[in-house]
């Protein structure tokens, strides 16, 4: 059943894009089959991806989870246009659909991208960006496993145009690592100043790390790194 619905999640992202339409699983009559109806869908704060498929039954919930799941498979077996494969993983984070996780840590494992491609690093940036989102959803053991892997990940150079969103990532549930992972940030950016917006990488840093707490972190910085911190904390006052 669920490579029913894996077959028709992938059709109805070739013909569109979630963000514009609601991809909604409907069981036919015969039970036999799922098929993927597309509904107009306009984005609002009252009504979001998210909370659409919240008001699912949990029995489907699943299985279109499960389908979501085999489809993403097809990319290690080269049979994903990147395009696709990107939207299949941003569709993971607005269903939860934790199980795909051990394919998107697969994925930041494979160095196989031309990260110099938009549609290449939309992938990496799209896996990396689901794998801090579905941290929430996660049990302590596989965050603390995921959010090392992504740490890990912060120091080799095939991914430091993903650093600064590996470091707030990794800081939203481990604020105390913000002056260890900062350094880093500002190490490939004064190389690669062109992967970053500098202050506003930084005031992301300070929402997810809390300005209270920002503040306790100063003294652990170098004066450097404080400088470019209190600037941005004094224009939030």
């Amino acid at each position: 059943m669920k490579e029913k619905i894996d077959e028709a999640i992938i059709k109805s992202f070739e013909r569109g894009s979630v963000a514009q339409e609601l991809l909604d699983p409907l069981s036919l009559s015969n039970g036999a089959e799922y098929s993927i109806q597309r509904r107009a869908f306009v984005l609002s704060p009252q009504a979001t991806v998210e909370s659409v498929f919240n008001a699912y039954d949990p029995k489907t919930q699943e299985e279109f989870r499960e389908g979501l799941t085999e489809a993403m498979k097809r990319w290690e077996n080269g049979k994903l246009k990147p395009k696709i494969y990107t939207r299949l993983i941003y569709l993971c984070g607005d269903t939860e659909n934790i199980s795909a996780l051990p394919l998107l840590i697969g994925t930041t494992k494979r160095k196989d991208l031309n990260l110099d491609k938009e549609d290449d690093s939309a992938v990496m940036r799209a896996t990396i960006g689901t794998i801090s989102w579905l941290n929430t959803y996660v049990n302590e053991n596989t965050r603390k496993e995921n959010i090392d892997h992504l740490k890990t990940l912060c120091y080799e150079p095939y991914y430091e145009r993903y650093v600064g969103m590996m470091m707030n990532g990794i800081c939203t549930f481990r604020p105390d690592e913000f002056p260890d992972l900062f350094p880093r940030f500002l190490e490939v950016f004064r190389q690669h100043p062109e992967y970053y917006v500098l202050d506003a990488c930084i005031r992301e840093a300070i929402r997810v790390v809390t300005p209270g707490k920002m503040n306790e972190l100063l003294d652990r910085l170098a004066d450097d790194a404080r400088n470019l911190v209190e600037e941005q904390l004094l224009k939030q006052t």
